[in-house]
């Protein structure tokens, strides 16, 4: 396990399986240092918690942790990584990653709320990845759980969620992101693709309270759907065709 509290790294073509911590990154924890690259492949890393005289504490980013600057991007597989708390895989607690999350393929990660991506207080960015049945315990966000803004891009590769869902002990419910705007001003989900052929892809939609969807591209479609069945109004479908104009997430939308 790597602990950064105020130094300055990277981090390229390194394996990180089977590193366990008792609060914060089971592989890698930026507590307040300055790393530029984060490229590698992550599998089966945990974070369990630890008890004070108050009770159980949180634990959060089941591979990394972030809570200051990485001034590129991180990029890799993560693979049934966990966390008893947020971020199964990757947790971004009000820290700053230039250039995102890239070219990285997430599956079969979980934690209470964001079973793959937990990202707090911060903007972020996530570009040609995919997400595969990634699931949260008790929690939302069964891919990203987000209370900052989030971005998804498919630049040079589409971008796929699948078989993502927030799970409790006797129900499964699919969802891919669950944007949290609080009480303040709403945050914004950007969804940019490049063209027919680099599409994003939403099989269990996006939800959450206080936030509008932004939708940018080169022609004017986007797929609606919304099960009765769910507790919550909820965009699915595929991403195709779009086009820029702000959608306000109090009802189903329009396209215009």
């Amino acid at each position: 396990m790597i602990y950064d509290d105020n130094g300055t790294h990277t981090i390229n073509g390194t394996t990180f399986s089977g590193n366990t911590a008792t609060q914060n990154g089971g592989a890698i924890y930026n507590y307040s240092g300055t790393i530029g690259d984060i490229i590698g492949d992550f599998s089966n890393n945990y974070v369990e918690g630890k008890y004070d005289v108050s009770g159980k504490i949180g634990a959060i980013g089941g591979a990394i942790s972030n809570n200051t600057t990485v001034t590129s991007g991180i990029s890799g597989t993560f693979t049934n990584n966990s966390a008893t708390s947020q971020g199964g895989a990757i947790q971004n607690y009000a820290g700053y990653i230039t250039d995102g999350i890239s070219n990285s393929t997430f599956s079969g990660n979980h934690a209470a709320d964001g079973g793959a991506i937990w990202n707090q207080s911060s903007s972020l960015a996530i570009t040609d990845s995919s997400f595969t049945n990634n699931y949260t315990t008790t929690g939302n966000g069964g891919a990203i759980y987000s209370s900052g803004n989030l971005t998804i891009n498919a630049v040079n590769d589409a971008v796929t969620f699948s078989g993502n869902q927030v799970k409790t002990s006797s129900t499964a419910v699919a969802n891919d992101i669950y944007m949290d705007g609080g009480t303040g001003a709403p945050i914004d989900l950007s969804l940019n693709a490049a063209d027919t052929t680099k599409k994003i892809s939403l099989g269990g939609g996006v939800a959450g309270t206080n936030y509008n969807v932004n939708i940018c591209g080169e022609e004017t479609l986007f797929i609606f759907q919304i099960p009765s069945a769910l507790p919550y109004p909820l965009y699915q479908g595929e991403i195709i065709l779009l086009f820029c104009s702000p959608l306000d997430k109090e009802g189903p939308g329009e396209v215009c």
